[in-house]
């Protein structure tokens, strides 16, 4: 019988139960699987209320090495997860002076939102 590969929500979730912040990158190195995955993950945790996201995107400078070319920067935004100490569902609380928030439609980046499709869009 094959051994049952453990649940990807269920790792990231005991990862955050130290109380520390982490984006889906920083889960991502730790647990050792690729950024779309923990992106997927901790989105789908959110939605099901079993993590909190931060209310705002942070944005950051990232620098990517392109070898004879030289440093790249580019700004990358993300967003911390986190597992509250004390659960409520539709409550929002400060951390390190970042708030966090339960899921919520209104709390989704205005970015991803799209009313119309790509496609139904005038050129």
């Amino acid at each position: 019988m094959k051994a049952r590969r453990p649940n990807t929500r269920a790792l990231i979730v005991s990862l955050l139960l130290d109380g520390k912040e982490r984006s889906s990158r920083e889960a991502s190195r730790e647990l050792g699987f690729g950024l779309d995955v923990a992106n997927t993950t901790n989105l789908r945790a959110w939605q099901k209320g079993e993590l909190f996201r931060s209310k705002n995107v942070i944005f950051n400078k990232i620098e990517v090495s392109h070898g004879r070319l030289g440093i790249r920067q580019n700004v990358g935004g993300y967003h911390l997860y986190t597992v509250p100490v004390t659960y409520s569902e539709n409550e929002s609380f400060v951390r390190n002076g970042v708030e966090y928030v339960a899921y919520s439609r209104d709390h989704l980046d205005h970015r991803a939102i799209r009313t119309k499709s790509k496609s139904s869009l005038p050129p």
